[in-house]
């Protein structure tokens, strides 16, 4: 049997949602409402009262923003844990490489996990395909990631971050995630919770 069969309980995983992806380093970000839809999910998944984990990315390159020893490293303000919620710290890819992150998963019973954050090219892909790899139902909201512009080396080419945006989501999609938005998401949630609270009420 797997995760997603074994337990019911969903969760939401924001990934590497900090301060130095603020930064010009980056280049030309996508998704302007990044921030706001950040803001709102949260208020909405705390008001639920579903687990909300926190992953931040710790770099061995001293010359980036998010290296552990700079200010960049830590997360945005309008992204902070809670002091009841959890965090862990990574220095690869994976929101589950080095990180007790599974276990703690397994222990609370998790079976959906919602991911949202930075970069939906880079971390959260990844983190989206090892989750659904261990056995997770894995939902990626596409207005609460983002990512940048890239360089291709062999067409000596700009590619927009929305078009790098658009292409990661959709080969995630299906085979991988359901790709929905933080509204959407957020009502299925809400509507699920109401029919568990009638159920047990009713029971």
């Amino acid at each position: 049997m797997t995760i997603a069969q074994t337990f019911s309980r969903q969760a939401v995983l924001a990934i590497d949602i900090q301060k130095g992806f603020a930064e010009p380093f980056w280049g030309k970000r996508n998704n302007p409402e990044f921030e706001s839809n950040i803001t709102w999910l949260f208020t909405q998944v705390r008001a639920l009262g579903l687990p909300l984990l926190h992953v931040k990315h710790a770099s061995s390159n001293p010359h980036s923003p998010l290296h552990a020893e700079k200010q960049g490293h830590d997360f945005a303000n309008f992204a902070r844990p809670l002091a009841s919620e959890l965090s862990f710290n990574k220095s690869v890819h994976s929101a589950f490489g080095g990180t007790p992150l599974l276990g703690e998963l397994i222990r609370q019973r998790i079976s959906h996990l919602c991911i949202v954050g930075l970069c939906t090219d880079h971390c959260v892909s990844t983190s989206v395909r090892e989750a659904s790899d261990w056995g997770f139902h894995v939902t990626v909201l596409e207005d609460a990631t983002a990512t940048f512009d890239r360089n291709c080396s062999l067409s000596k080419r700009k590619i927009t971050a929305e078009e790098v945006h658009h292409v990661h989501l959709a080969s995630l999609s299906d085979e991988f995630a359901c790709v929905s938005d933080t509204k959407d998401w957020v009502q299925l949630a809400q509507r699920q919770m109401a029919q568990s609270a009638e159920g047990a009420s009713g029971a």
